[in-house]
């Protein structure tokens, strides 16, 4: 019974270890190959959300840590189950998002040989890991610390020791016994002749730290501020912000615009979007459909940006000056200049009382810019009408301040970029943008509220709501209401906006993939409250309601196209 032994052993050391690194989230989908791990994880005393569908499990935990900072840990069995993790992985990788897999694999001999359920799982994730490791089959022979520094340097990789964090993978071959009945009570503690280093202790094996490590992200060093000064100091300069961490306070970025006297273009995932202050302009992507002065000098903080006219705009400025936590080049337009790798909000903490500017009057343009576009999207008539223009405005007039707007891709994320009003209050906005895809955002927005301990609003469309409908699950069992807004415009919209609209005769079958489906059913089947308002007093009403629901919308495409132009037209003609 050495290898039921070896086994279980081993699960509870890996899990253990990672506790000891500080992971407190397990996502577990089930399966017989990964059952010392969960053996492990039992023992240990830490409690899993399940589900049963691996990727779905990926978004849950990609959402945890954006939520919470930290990542959480995914467990799977082997073969297509960790596969399933791809999207996730890629997501995280783009958006540098801490998260860690252990997968369970099976031993070498059943390899390459058409064993059942077993593919070759090393190096799975090729480039889209910041780090990947094999665990062998557990036997006495292979020291435990080697298993506990392996899962150490996994964690640190993970959360950014070294500059950029994002997944990691820990892969552990198990052979067959993997437990036996009578030997619950043998593994709790290491065997006589095991080093005194693997047995339990309230610190990992390995500490790591960025402190020893050039790129630790959280030093302001004079000749950092001294360089950002250098390139853009005594410039006539615009502060861009772009998607930044929902948890951070964004006041030092503001008290900066007022201290220089320049305006901020806020992303619609930066915090600041929706926020009415006297030098940000909210509506910039409408802004920019009119004569927006030049680009002299652009102060960008913080990650991607929506807008695709705000991006245009961007690269044209003579000065660029980037600062992000995010490693690695992010210049899609390869505009020169200077990109720092900091944290945004201390960047600008320490630039405060040592850039300054007079270029009131060119403020002033910006904001009679916004006045316009404002005064044009105040004369929309609302009526009985619930569309994509309307449902941003009700978003961010009466979405619950306390909760977090999770913003689907595809239209939604671009339409409450364009049109939803600024009120008196911050407002939480969390996106996924690392590869921008339409599929995991029930689950992401389920493991956001899950990390948080906040309700949530999720806006998204009805092909990425059929993408991820099993995580309708997810949303179901939250301890904290989801209220989920689902824009039925029964298929892909977006493409409605292209030239191909109008070039390809199949382009409704071919593109837009209509579909006819409701998603009361669907609610109904998941326990979920449903709502399918027809005005916006009714859309505030179900938003207003208690508990996690399903509020559908029903559009049209061709009219929300023509509304679109419509309005459009009207601002750029105001503009001038």
């Amino acid at each position: 019974m050495t290898t039921e032994i070896d086994n279980q052993r081993w699960g509870r050391l890996i899990i253990e270890e990672f506790a000891r690194c500080g992971i407190k989230q397990i996502v577990l989908s089930p399966g017989s190959r990964s059952t010392p791990l969960v053996l492990g994880m039992s023992e240990v005393g830490l409690a899993p959300v399940v589900h049963f569908d691996e990727r779905a499990a990926g978004f849950f935990a990609l959402g945890y840590a954006k939520a919470t900072g930290k990542a959480a840990l995914l467990i799977c069995t082997s073969g297509s189950a960790v596969a399933n993790y791809w999207p996730a992985v890629v997501e995280a990788s783009q958006s540098h998002v801490p998260l860690l897999i252990v997968s369970a694999d099976r031993p070498p001999e059943l390899l390459d040989c058409q064993a059942n359920q077993a593919i070759d799982q090393h190096a799975l994730f090729g480039k889209y890991v910041r780090h990947e490791a094999q665990l062998p089959c557990p036997t006495i022979d292979i020291p435990d610390a080697f298993a506990r520094a392996s899962v150490d340097q996994c964690v640190a990789k993970a959360h950014g020791v070294g500059g950029n964090p994002g997944p990691a993978h820990l892969n552990c071959a198990f052979r067959e016994p993997f437990t036996h009945g009578a030997l619950d009570g043998m593994i709790l503690s290491p065997p006589d002749n095991a080093s005194d280093i693997a047995k339990p202790s309230m610190t990992p094996l390995t500490t790591y730290g960025a402190a020893s490590l050039e790129s630790g992200t959280d030093i302001v060093t004079d000749a950092t501020i001294e360089a950002i000064l250098q390139a853009v100091r005594g410039k006539n300069g615009v502060i861009v912000a772009g998607a930044m961490d929902a948890r951070q306070d964004m006041t030092p970025l503001l008290d900066l615009a007022e201290s220089v006297g320049w305006p901020v273009l806020p992303d619609v995932a930066s915090g600041l979007r929706f926020m009415r202050h006297d030098h940000i302009i909210n509506h910039l992507d409408q802004v920019l459909l009119g004569p927006a002065p030049d680009a002299d000098c652009v102060l960008w903080f913080g990650g991607p940006v929506v807008s695709k006219r705000l991006g245009q705009w961007i690269a044209t400025a003579r000065t660029l000056a980037r600062v992000s936590p995010a490693f690695g080049r992010q210049n899609p337009h390869h505009v020169g200049g200077l990109q720092i790798q900091a944290e945004p909000i201390g960047i600008a903490k320490a630039l405060q009382g040592r850039l300054f500017s007079s270029y009131g009057q060119h403020l002033g343009h910006w904001q009679a810019m916004e006045r316009t576009v404002v005064d044009c999207l105040d004369h929309i008539d609302v009526g009985d009408t619930l569309d994509e223009v309307t449902i941003p405005l009700g978003l961010a007039r009466w979405h619950d301040r306390q909760a977090t707007l999770y913003l689907g891709n595809s239209m939604p994320i671009r339409d409450m970029d364009m049109f939803a009003s600024a009120c008196d209050a911050t407002c939480r906005v969390v996106v996924n943008r690392g590869a921008s895809g339409i599929d995991g955002l029930l689950a992401s927005a389920a493991g956001y509220a899950h990390g948080s301990g906040l309700p949530l609003t999720i806006m998204l469309g009805d092909l990425s709501t059929l993408h991820d409908l099993n995580s309708l699950a997810l949303v179901a069992q939250s301890p904290v209401a989801i209220r989920v807004v689902v824009i039925n415009n029964d298929g892909g919209g977006i493409f409605h906006f292209l030239p191909i609209a109008e070039q390809t005769p199949a382009f409704e079958s071919l593109f837009a993939t209509p579909h006819g489906l409701s998603f009361e059913h669907a609610a109904h089947l998941f326990g979920l409250r449903y709502h399918q308002p027809q005005t916006l007093d009714r859309f505030v009403d179900a938003l207003g309601a208690g508990g996690s629901s399903l509020i559908e919308v029903r559009s049209n495409r061709a009219m929300n196209v023509e509304r679109h132009q419509r309005l459009k037209k009207m601002v750029t003609e105001s503009l001038g």
